[in-house]
């Protein structure tokens, strides 16, 4: 939170390298799920805004569906990257089936 006050908190996108060669997008504004709580794992989901849109070669913003969107989905896969920026610098990269 701290860090997007002082406009040093940032989404790298367009490269599988995140030290260099980036498009840098200032986060703007945090949301965090409702029910999200630090000590479960439950809920651990948000959403970020970001200053500039995604418009480079290998990025894309995610489109919203609609609210009568319907998908049947019998397999799927999910995966996750995060950057955790306060005094220490941590990333996972994970997929879920």
């Amino acid at each position: 939170p701290e860090n997007i006050k002082k406009e040093e908190a940032f989404v790298c996108s367009n490269t599988s390298n995140w030290k260099k060669g980036c498009n840098k997008h200032l986060i703007v504004r945090k949301y965090r799920h409702s029910k999200y709580n630090y000590s479960e794992v439950d809920y651990d989901i948000g959403l970020v805004r970001v200053k500039t849109p995604f418009n480079g070669k290998f990025e894309k913003p995610i489109k919203w569906a609609g609210s009568n969107h319907e998908v049947q989905i019998s397999e799927f896969y999910i995966l996750v990257y995060m950057v955790f920026v306060e005094n220490l610098i941590c990333s996972v990269l994970t997929m879920h089936k």
